[in-house]
């Protein structure tokens, strides 16, 4: 999408904002009272009664307080407008009927209802040609010139421009001839015709100066800056859109100060500014909603489809896109119609629904065909090219891409041939051709030494380093792939939002994994550390930055805006209704009649659309609050420091996963090394599978488990066996008489790998035991303990039901180690208590019931009495515990995310400040967690570390009840010790 410009409708010269002979008082009393009194029963009492007063003066009045009123109060607008014309009917004079329709003609189209406003301007051109008024006629022609645009018959527009311009010029109304100008260049601009746009502006610009109208001048910068906009031309654009904003903000005119922001958001997102574009989109989008400007209401919705599809949020791209299609629709707004269906073409091509993505791509290129617009039907083919590119149609990818790039070359829109290049280096480079790639790269490069393309030079470095790489040049590809790496972070740091910065990675993991095997390559110490520090690059990145600035946010917390706090509010609101039909559903699903099924499923999409609302709030509110926050982005590690953070006998093993192989690095005191080739995704996948398949037998009722028990018990040690010959044997020597912290990567972090099986013994016989998701989220734990000063309190909490009875025996044992504790119960463990009395607690103990949501990790959730926690109420907590323990099912498996982000309940508490965690990877037993928790927290007492502690409880557990279904499931996360 594109900004919009500014039409003309007749606002030129209103009487309360330029200079015009004051009116009579009884005059301006009349009119206020009609403005008063419009919409109401009592308006047509009122206008027979002071039938003497309604004439053209009056009429031309009321008109002028239209011209004002569409730019602030719209609803208003169009009720004044309405009396204008009930009032002209009575005068009896067509003049007052003509300047009626004319100001009802306004109203209409600021409401975004053009073919009605056109129907409105032609009333009013037949009464003022019918009265050989010609330069009223060309007034009312140069309002219809801006209404034709938005239905897409340019060529009438045009026509007609062309009479109105000669009765202008006639009879020397150049101030008439310069709005003019401004609708035509909006005609030009709407086809992506800039440079003719531009023409159109400065003429107007020269008639407006020579007048000294500083409202004209305001509107021809803005409409410039447009221009601007679209050519890359940044800086030159800013400048111009503060001017403009200046003006309006001093005029009052509130609809044009949020049509420059709309803009100003467009350029932000141009300049690959999330942040600030996001941020300014909202407010807009209120702000529309405030003005009744459906309009700007529909183009938020398109251009935020846009932004959504750059961060790879492909499900709030299309519901923003189809959210525009139906708004435009009914407007009648074809143009942008059109481009709506384009956005909602390429969000299903995201999502692999080729098919749909064809249809609704052709559907748009056609559309564009229609209008005569050849820069977006160009631009709809660089989209088909990669639609056909994907399904690897690359014969027809080409000839798609190369038909755009002729097309954008010949208008000479060279920040739109880039696009159509980098789509054609792409195909060569995928066909083979790689002297035709390397030289559309440097053309594309060459083209940003004039403008800012944010969006493509990290790709086009990054592809012309691959291009390098596969044509043997190994030297020559490294430069250019670590520049591709850093424009790839500069503009990631711009995004406030973890899930954005997360999605925003998940079609540029590629550059990450091609920079360390070029580093790999080298095989010498220096270049395997440099790998080390590419794979934290890439791993857990928005967690670091979010636990970062969550410990700024919680200094900052109570310095908020307006707009933040409000959103809160309305995230409250939610939240209440959402524990509403959480707990409708818990009541209808203990109950067994038959009529319940219907309702939960009902319940269930009722709460679906609530929590989709939830996180759209929180996002929101994220964004809202950033300008409290620093966007701080983490720079790759200095490996060096973090092998001094290790003991002596540690060791950090790090996984990471290469075009579904995978590589382990081994940190400790001494040095780096690597292990370049272990195993396959698709081999832990399948073991992984058969895991949980033999696990979830223990659900099952007694009598299976006893009958089954031993065949059970050796078909999960042989799982066991295998994972350990796959991803730990190869490196069995790098470990020997270490602790160890276990630094997953994909799939990986599904696998217990303190149970793993060498055929002898587990690895937690031999070993102590933790796990982090990245080596820097590790060294954050420690830093944050030690700046941290918990309180002295435990806070014990538990919420027993008929399937877990055991939970009061879990809370009575560790309430006997910790006497002094503050304990919760059943209807007393509460979400408010929670909030209130973790605060300065050391140990913090949740015994419920849990729930791993697939579908919506962040909706993932323990049971309080009163609630469902989830990772929206565990983030708004602030905690200085050292220890959180969450005895529940499941608590500790993630969904795991583009760039390795693990997005559950763990996320939530060490966002909330807990440096360690213990939690489940799988369904727990009620009877052996009670038992485990007393040996884990009576190790504690005694003065064990925390992973001595978990360890002695998994092999006291594991003498017990032998299978690794009772002794396994919690893992340390976190702060080791």
């Amino acid at each position: 999408m594109q900004v919009e410009t500014t039409t003309i409708q007749d606002l030129d010269q209103p009487a309360t904002i330029q200079a015009a002979a004051k009116p009579s008082w009884s005059d301006e009393q009349f009119v206020e009272m009609v403005e008063s009194l419009a919409g109401s029963d009592q308006l047509d009492y009122f206008l027979r009664s002071h039938q003497e007063r309604i004439n053209r003066d009056t009429i031309k009045l009321l008109k002028d307080r239209v011209n004002y009123l569409v730019q602030a109060d719209l609803g208003q607008a169009m009720r004044l407008a309405e009396a204008m014309c009930n009032a002209a009917v009575l005068s009896g004079d067509p003049v007052c009927e003509a300047i009626a329709q004319h100001a009802w003609g306004q109203a209409l189209y600021f409401s975004g209802r053009h073919s009605e406003a056109l129907e409105a301007y032609e009333r009013a051109a037949a009464i003022y040609g019918g009265l050989g008024m010609e330069v009223e006629s060309a007034r009312i022609a140069r309002a219809q010139v801006a209404a034709l645009m938005y239905v897409g018959n340019y060529a009438q527009a045009l026509a007609l421009a062309d009479k109105a311009r000669e009765v202008f010029r006639l009879h020397n109304e150049m101030v008439l001839l310069a709005g003019l100008e401004l609708n035509v260049g909006s005609i030009h601009h709407r086809l992506d015709q800039y440079p003719e746009a531009l023409e159109c502006f400065n003429r107007a610009r020269h008639l407006y100066a020579d007048y000294q109208d500083e409202l004209g001048i305001a509107w021809t910068n803005y409409n410039c800056a447009n221009q601007y906009t679209c050519l890359n031309e940044f800086e030159r654009a800013l400048t111009l859109y503060q001017e403009a904003k200046l003006t309006f903000e001093k005029l009052n005119m509130w609809r044009m100060v949020n049509d420059v922001e709309y803009s100003l958001a467009w350029l932000h997102f141009q300049r690959g500014n999330f942040q600030e574009s996001l941020k300014l989109f909202y407010k807009v989008n209120d702000r529309a909603k405030e003005l009744s400007d459906v309009v700007t209401e529909a183009l938020c919705d398109l251009d935020l489809s846009e932004v959504y599809l750059r961060l790879n949020a492909h499900e709030d791209a299309l519901e923003s896109a189809q959210s525009a299609v139906q708004k435009f629709s009914a407007l009648g707004m074809t143009y942008e119609h059109i481009k709506a269906r384009m956005y909602v073409g390429i969000a299903r091509a995201n999502r692999g629904e080729y098919a749909e993505a064809e249809q609704e791509l052709q559907a748009a290129r056609q559309g564009f065909k229609d209008e005569g617009n050849d820069v977006f039907m160009a631009l709809t083919d660089v989209h088909l090219s990669e639609l056909y590119t994907r399904q690897h149609a690359l014969q027809q990818a080409l000839t798609y891409a190369q038909e755009a790039k002729e097309v954008l070359e010949r208008l000479g829109i060279a920040s739109r041939t880039q696009y159509a290049e980098m789509q054609l280096a792409q195909i060569h480079y995928l066909m083979g051709n790689l002297d035709a790639a390397q030289q559309l790269c440097h053309s594309v490069l060459a083209k940003m030494e004039d403008m800012e393309s944010p969006w493509l030079r990290h790709r086009c470095l990054y592809l012309l380093g691959a291009t390098l790489e596969r044509a043997g040049k190994p030297e020559e590809a490294y430069p250019h792939y670590t520049q591709a790496v850093a424009h790839l972070e500069s503009l990631r740091s711009t995004i406030s939002v973890d899930e954005f910065k997360s999605s925003f990675l998940e079609d540029k993991q590629r550059i990450y994994e091609d920079i360390v095997r070029l580093c790999l390559r080298r095989e010498n110490e220096p270049m395997v550390t440099e790998a080390f520090s590419f794979v934290e690059a890439a791993k857990s990145r928005a967690l670091v930055e979010l636990l970062l600035r969550g410990d700024e946010h919680r200094i900052k917390r109570r310095s908020t805006t307006a707009a933040a706090e409000a959103l809160h509010h309305q995230w409250q609101q939610v939240r209440e209704q959402l524990d509403w039909y959480y707990n409708r559903i818990n009541h209808y699903e203990l109950r067994s009649q038959q009529p319940a099924l219907t309702i939960t499923r009902q319940l269930r999409q009722e709460v679906r659309r609530r929590e989709r609302e939830l996180a759209k709030l929180d996002r929101r509110m994220r964004v809202e609050d950033a300008e409290h926050v620093s966007l701080r982005t983490v720079t790759r590690p200095d490996v060096a420091e973090l092998r001094r953070y290790l003991a002596a006998d540690e060791v950090l093993i790090e996984y990471y996963v290469m075009s579904g192989r995978i590589k382990a690095f081994a940190l400790d005191r001494d040095g780096v090394q690597v292990s370049s080739d272990l195993t396959t995704t698709a081999n832990i996948t399948s073991y992984l599978r058969r895991l949980r398949f033999y696990m979830e037998k223990f659900t099952l009722s007694d009598e299976y488990i006893r009958a089954h028990r031993q065949s059970i018990q050796q078909l999960t040690e042989q799982c066991l066996h295998g994972l350990y010959a796959e991803v730990v044997e190869p490196i069995a020597s790098w470990i020997e008489g270490r602790k160890i912290l276990f630094v997953p990567h994909n799939v990986l972090h599904y696998v217990p790998f303190h149970a793993l099986y060498d055929g002898r013994q587990h690895l937690i016989d031999r070993h102590e035991i933790s796990y982090s998701p990245s080596a820097t989220v590790w060294k954050w734990s420690l830093d944050k303990a030690r700046k941290q000063s918990p309180g002295d309190d435990v806070l014990i909490m538990g919420i027993p039901d008929d399937a877990m009875p055991f939970i009061h025996e879990e809370v009575g044992t560790v309430h006997s180690l910790w006497p002094q504790a503050k304990v919760f119960v059943g209807e007393e463990a509460t979400l408010d208590c929670l909030k209130s009395e973790a605060r300065n607690c050391r140990l913090l103990h949740l015994a419920s019931h849990a729930v791993f949501r697939r579908d919506n990790p962040m909706f993932s959730a323990l049971r309080l009495s009163d609630s469902w926690l989830s990772f929206f109420d565990i983030f708004n907590l602030d905690l200085t515990v050292d220890l959180v323990t969450l005895s529940a099912c499941e608590t500790g498996v993630n969904e795991v995310s583009p760039g390795d982000e693990l997005f559950g309940l763990m996320r939530g508490f060490l966002y909330a400040g807990a440096p360690s965690l213990i939690v489940s990877l799988w369904m727990v037993n009620d009877r052996s967690t009670s038992t485990f928790m007393r040996w884990l927290y009576n190790g504690l007492k005694e003065g064990l570390t925390k992973r001595q502690a978990i360890r002695q409880a998994m092999l006291q557990i594991r003498a017990e009840y032998g299978h690794p279904y009772y002794w396994a499931p919690f893992i340390l996360m976190g702060k080791p010790t």
